[in-house]
Order: structure tokens, then sequence, then C-alpha cells
């Protein structure tokens, strides 16, 4: 039986309201990112005994077009997907592909070294990994009566 994880269902409630926000209000919530096409990968949560694992589908982004920052205890990443420079936009039959800026932010839990994350970018994924602080192992004291 998988045990009950309070921290996932609090993740895909705030990645749904995000969502929501963000399809329906992006310039109300990031406008840093007005008047450019805005986009939302999917993100996927795993959870070990060690520690929280973030994969990020971001395929034909540039490794140089990707941020990853802790503030607080807030992680943020924000992206950028382009054009390439020799395609005009008033020439496509078709457009499907998203272009442009991203944001994604997750609320750390409590227990994470935030100074230990580790980004890595492989293959057109995103894969952030934060460590759990180790939990203390309860020392047994046997006292003496006298």
């Amino acid at each position: 039986m998988k045990k009950y994880d309070i921290f996932e269902d609090f993740m895909k409630l705030q990645d749904k309201i995000n969502k929501i926000f963000e399809a329906v209000y992006p310039q109300l919530r990031f406008p840093e990112l007005k008047g450019s096409t805005y986009w939302h990968p999917d993100a996927d949560i795993y959870e070990s005994d060690s520690d929280y694992i973030i994969f990020i589908d971001l395929p034909g982004v540039d490794k140089n077009n990707i941020n990853v920052k802790v503030e607080d205890n807030s992680l943020t990443i924000k992206a950028e997907r382009k054009y390439e420079e020799d395609l005009a936009a008033e020439k496509f039959i078709s457009n499907e592909r998203k272009m442009g800026e991203f944001y994604r932010s997750f609320t750390l839990p409590g227990n994470c070294k935030v100074d230990a994350i580790k980004a890595k970018f492989d293959a057109g994924v995103l894969k952030i990994t934060i460590p759990k602080v180790e939990k203390k192992k309860s020392k047994e004291v046997k006292i003496e009566l006298k």
C-alpha cells in the first residue's frame, strides 16, 4: 500500500491552480512576460527516501535560456524557447508549437537542503534534484535510577 503524502496533494493542487491562472491571466501573475507568447510545460514530481525530483520537458530550449533559482521557500524555473532567426512569423502555414517564455514556481517543503539542489538538462528534459534533510535518528539513553 502506498503511503499517503500530503506534499504530493498540495503540489497537485498548486499546479492545477497555477495552470488556471496562467492560462486565463498570464499578464496578471507574471507582468514581466507581457507581450510575449506564453507556454506551460508539464512537470512530474517524484519523491524518494532521500530526494524530491522534478522533471520538466523543455524540447527545443537552449540550455543557456534556462534559469533555475531558489528564493525563500520557492523554487523558480524560467526559460525561453525561440524561433530560429531565419524564420519569418508571417510565413508560417501552421504554427502549433508554443514559443516564448515560461515560468514555473514550486513551494518547497521544510525538509529540503536548499543549498544542495542540483539541476541537469539533458535531451530536452530538465531534472532538478532536491535533497531532503536527513532525519535525525533517535538516540536511546538509559537513565539509571538512584
